[in-house]
């Protein structure tokens, strides 16, 4: 509707024409004020309020001039701070002042899918699109400041590298790689100095993109050598002379020795069953009296272990008396050997005018008596079993090997134990404890020839002398100067060491200098190159520990130097300049 001013201020007049015009103005500002109350209500329902959401609309290029956000404009109390020193706090983003990596959000924010100029630090929905507002990807807040290498190549044609150069990396982002220094393009730390050898092989050279300040940015994955045989599958790495003395690398050659395996296993001392003797009786009768009563008990050959009465003893003695001058007199007196006398019983009895009715049956070898099986007025058979008694002065050492190292056992082998004195309660090992022992040597006359199928275990077996001073030592010793004691018992347990000796050299390396990765192992080698030093790692197939030694079955030759001190600071080194390590 158009008003004719002039008319109406000629109908109305100049005063009241002032008056419709501010009732007018009254009631324009009062619908204004109304729309104004509806869309904060509006807002406040999104859970969107003044301060807590920041559209960029310049920035993005987009327009939304039919949109009112005037009531959002900024990002209310978001705190940003540095991941590496949580103490710097900024109201904005940025980059750390200490380290130079870009400032993250303390509390998340939220963004609207559709228009990612808009923040909140508070779940809600887009003022714009109503859409809900999604969390943000930690660093996406910051993506002003990082760099972007899409579409950003490096045309290496024609250019050319040294062998050998310093490059730079990320403490925190290994991958990245430049030819200067710099600044990360992911984090924006500064550059640390590595120095390595390219040596990328036969192929295309590495891809590349340029970081922000016109460094060259060299991935790890492309960096890896492109090899095509096992033994230079990991390339090479050049360090200065000083910088291995700074680390501490010492290396050493592979050689070709004879070489001995010591192996501490579990032994026994056992009776040898060749120096046993079973008393037993020859006739039958009734054990008047057994003189060895216990087990344990000492006893010498020719002292009596029990007497007996028996009929067939007594008639075999008449004849041998009334044989007396006669052709059969020979024969009385073989009967009388056979049935468990002595010839000195035989000659006191030929001598005698009537026979004795108890006989006395003496101890063939001297030793220690292990078992009694009869008393005193017992009734025995022809054969029975009295008493047990074992020669000590000859015992079997036994040592239990696996299986696998029973495979390798021989004859000839050492075997060495050491059986302390009794009552010292300190069993080790060591020759200079102030309890000296008594050292059990001899080699191996026996292997067996079976492993139990339990412990998958078998033994070797090697004799012992007492006083035989080139094999073993005597078993009696001095303790105090009053009592003499046996320095082994049977059953006893002792650690026993079994050395093992191939016959043919060996390529031996220390063991220190393998690395171990589960089913195959790596080795790192060392060759002078100029004033430096070249690395390059190796597979290798590892056998047989001797002694701080490993046997190399494969991959190496003889007189290689190989890295016995540092070889995981080399292996890190390998793993910071992209190439194969321990771990690919």
């Amino acid at each position: 509707m158009v008003i004719n001013m002039e008319t109406f201020i000629q109908k109305h007049g100049l005063m009241g024409s002032l008056l419709w015009i501010l009732a007018i103005g009254v009631v324009l500002m009062g619908c204004s004020g109304g729309g104004d109350s509806q869309d904060g209500r509006a807002d406040s329902q999104n859970g969107i309020t003044q301060g807590e959401v920041v559209q960029d609309q310049a920035a993005k290029g987009k327009d939304h001039s039919g949109h009112d956000h005037s009531s959002f404009d900024t990002v209310g109390d978001i705190v940003y701070t540095c991941s590496m020193h949580p103490e710097v706090r900024s109201d904005e983003p940025g980059t750390c002042p200490i380290c130079g990596m870009n400032l993250t959000p303390v509390d998340p924010l939220y963004t609207c899918s559709m228009h990612p100029e808009v923040r909140s630090n508070k779940p809600g929905t887009c003022p714009i699109c109503n859409m809900n507002l999604v969390p943000m990807e930690v660093g996406a807040d910051n993506a002003r400041y990082e760099h972007d290498g899409t579409g950003l190549e490096h045309d290496d044609a024609g250019h050319e590298h040294d062998a050998s150069q310093t490059l730079y990396t990320c403490s925190m982002h290994p991958e990245v790689r430049s030819d200067k220094p710099g600044t990360c393009p992911i984090c924006n730390m500064n550059l640390v100095p590595i120095e390595t050898d390219l040596d990328t092989g036969e192929g295309d050279g590495p891809a590349s993109a340029d970081g922000a300040s016109g460094e060259r940015i060299v991935p790890m994955e492309s960096n890896a050598p492109n090899v095509s045989n096992e033994s230079n599958m990991f390339g090479t790495l050049r360090m200065r002379e000083d910088a291995v003395a700074l680390a501490g690398i010492q290396t050493t050659r592979a050689v070709k020795r004879r070489a001995s395996r010591e192996v501490v296993v579990p032994g026994r001392l056992s009776i040898n069953p060749n120096s046993q003797a079973m008393i037993s009786s020859y006739v039958s009768g009734r054990l008047e009296e057994v003189f060895v009563r216990e087990e344990g008990a000492e006893v010498r050959e020719g002292e009596p272990m029990f007497s007996i009465y028996s009929p067939d003893l007594i008639s075999a003695q008449k004849e041998l008396i009334e044989a007396a001058g006669s052709s059969v007199f020979a024969s009385a007196r073989t009967r009388l050997l056979r049935l468990g006398l002595t010839k000195e019983q035989v000659d006191w009895i030929a001598s005698l005018e009537e026979p004795e009715e108890v006989v006395d049956v003496m101890a063939p070898v001297s030793g220690v008596v292990t078992a009694v099986h009869a008393v005193a007025g017992m009734y025995v058979k022809e054969g029975t079993l009295v008493a047990e008694v074992a020669d000590f002065s000859v015992l079997w050492l036994e040592a239990e090997l696996s299986q696998g190292d029973l495979a390798v056992a021989m004859q000839g082998d050492s075997l060495f134990a050491r059986v302390l004195r009794p009552g010292v309660a300190d069993v080790g090992w060591s020759g200079e404890s102030e309890f000296k022992g008594f050292d059990l040597v001899t080699s191996v006359d026996l292997v067996d020839p079976i492993v139990d199928p339990v412990t998958r275990t078998g033994w070797v077996r090697g004799t012992i002398f007492r006083g035989d001073g080139d094999r073993g030592v005597d078993g009696d010793r001095g303790i105090d100067g009053d009592r003499t004691v046996p320095a082994w018992r049977p059953g006893q347990l002792l650690a026993v060491t079994w050395t093992y000796q191939p016959e043919e050299e060996l390529l031996l390396i220390p063991e220190s200098a393998v690395l171990w990765t589960g089913d195959e192992s790596i080795v790192y080698t060392m060759e002078k190159r100029g004033t430096g030093v070249e690395f390059r790692g190796k597979r290798v197939k590892i056998g047989q520990k001797y002694g701080n030694f490993r046997h190399v079955i494969a991959g190496l030759e003889e007189g290689e130097e190989v890295v016995k001190n540092g070889a995981f600071r080399v292996d890190s080194e390998f793993q910071l300049s992209g190439r194969p390590g321990m771990i690919r």
